[in-house]
């Protein structure tokens, strides 16, 4: 028998739920399991994307604002309509969503696309980033960190990274290539390998963008000190004193 998860909820979620069993004839484990999947799928891939993003340390309250979004979808029936506008999106979301758009053009990532694809055309647009699609770019974001063997005792951050890059760049074909059907469908699978590639160099692009800060130590001016062995009272305030830290 597997570990037993304790959840805290609501008496009347309690309550729903035992009503579900009942009137499906299932036990309680089994009628959650679908939704605890995709639950722990697109919270996972929510905080991986947190963790990529090298703009800022981790904060909790940045990432529950983001969740809010996540769940919008969800909690009104808004698949297709996002109840926020593309400027709350991009401001409550991970900053790295936004770098790829800027890596992208830096790169002349659409540029080479064009250059490779003989029946297909891509066009910069960034409107397909909505509510709806961050829940399903974070779900299959943690899903495939599942399914890579990604480590589950400590981030792996090269591996959450790759995943990202080239997920989004798929995305983006997707969303923003024109031509048939027909020749959408072979353009990609003829020119996977090249694909990765482009993705994988957003990934270093990236990685030597958010290199860790050099920082230099100035140490705090202080008076011309006079020659002898200074009183108790002026140690203890050198013993005090703090260093600057000033970014180069």
């Amino acid at each position: 028998m597997g570990d037993l998860l304790t959840l805290r909820m609501e008496e009347k979620d309690k309550r729903a739920l035992a009503l579900s069993s009942t009137l499906s004839e299932m036990p309680i484990s089994k009628v959650i399991m679908p939704y605890l999947n995709e639950g722990i799928n697109t919270s996972l891939g929510g905080i991986l994307l947190y963790h990529i993003d090298r703009s800022m340390t981790f904060d909790k309250r940045s990432f529950n604002n983001f969740t809010s979004i996540l769940i919008e979808p969800t909690r009104t029936g808004a698949a297709q309509t996002p109840a926020r506008g593309p400027e709350d999106v991009e401001r409550t979301s991970p900053r790295v969503i936004w770098d790829f758009f800027d890596i992208l053009s830096e790169l002349k990532v659409i540029e080479k696309l064009n250059n490779t694809f003989e029946a297909v055309t891509l066009s910069m647009d960034t409107s397909f980033v909505t509510p709806a699609f961050l829940r399903a770019l974070c779900f299959r974001l943690g899903e495939a960190y599942i399914r890579s063997g990604g480590n589950l005792e400590r981030l792996d951050y090269q591996l959450s990274n790759e995943l990202f890059f080239k997920m989004m760049l798929d995305e983006f074909y997707q969303f923003n290539a024109t031509g048939t059907t027909r020749s959408l469908r072979s353009e990609l699978y003829m020119h996977q390998t090249r694909i990765k590639d482009l993705s994988l160099e957003m990934v270093n692009c990236y990685s030597e963008r958010s290199k860790t800060r050099k920082f230099q130590a100035i140490e705090v001016a202080s008076d011309e000190r006079k020659r002898g062995r200074p009183s108790i009272k002026k140690r203890r305030k050198k013993i005090e004193e703090v260093l600057v830290v000033e970014e180069v």
